[in-house]
């Protein structure tokens, strides 16, 4: 799959769709694998539709409640492919209420988002970050996001500083890369008349 041919190769033969099926195992390690093959497939247009039609979303979601911490980062790297396009961002909102409820319906992926950014690993940071962009521009998901919003303003001026309160960091290239990503998160939350939400 390193490869356009592997690629179109791998979705011929029903990728994306075993991949989702995979995602509800009982082993953890293939709910990772399968979280993590779905969020490359997705890096296609055609995978990233068929990962959504498929119901790959809401299962997802599910994921960034699994006990294990590669499970929930590789959910959440999948969901950060599957988001960039319009029909993405619906899926991971739908019905979603205003509101600050973290325990909400499954597919309230917004709460879980905000709650898993508080979580001291960088890899998953960094792709609740980027999925938190991808999403902002959704209005349910913008105004859930507000909440969050003097967190990642706090947090952007922590990384800034290079000080480390709240995270656990093991290097400055760390707060750099978190500082960066927390920064373009910010800017995506900004309403379309360029003030500040």
């Amino acid at each position: 799959m390193r490869d356009e041919q592997g690629l179109e190769e791998a979705l011929a033969n029903s990728a994306v769709e075993t991949c989702i099926t995979l995602l509800s195992s009982f082993d953890t390690a293939v709910r990772r694998e399968a979280a993590n093959t779905l969020a490359m497939l997705c890096f296609s247009e055609m995978a990233k539709m068929s990962a959504i039609n498929g119901g790959a979303v809401p299962t997802l979601v599910e994921l960034m409640k699994d006990r294990e911490l590669g499970v929930r980062t590789a959910a959440v790297a999948a969901l950060m492919t599957v988001t960039t396009t319009d029909q993405g961002k619906k899926a991971i909102v739908p019905g979603d209420e205003v509101g600050e409820d973290e325990d909400a319906p499954t597919s309230a992926g917004v709460p879980l988002l905000m709650r898993l950014l508080k979580e001291p690993e960088l890899q998953l940071k960094l792709n609740v970050l980027k999925c938190m962009a991808n999403v902002s521009v959704h209005p349910a998901a913008r105004e859930r996001l507000i909440g969050l919003l003097g967190y990642c303003k706090e947090f952007t001026k922590s990384t800034a500083a290079n000080a480390k309160p709240k995270l656990e960091l093991k290097s400055d290239e760390e707060t750099t890369v978190l500082h960066e990503s927390a920064i373009k998160s910010l800017q995506a939350m900004k309403r379309t008349d360029g003030k500040p939400v």
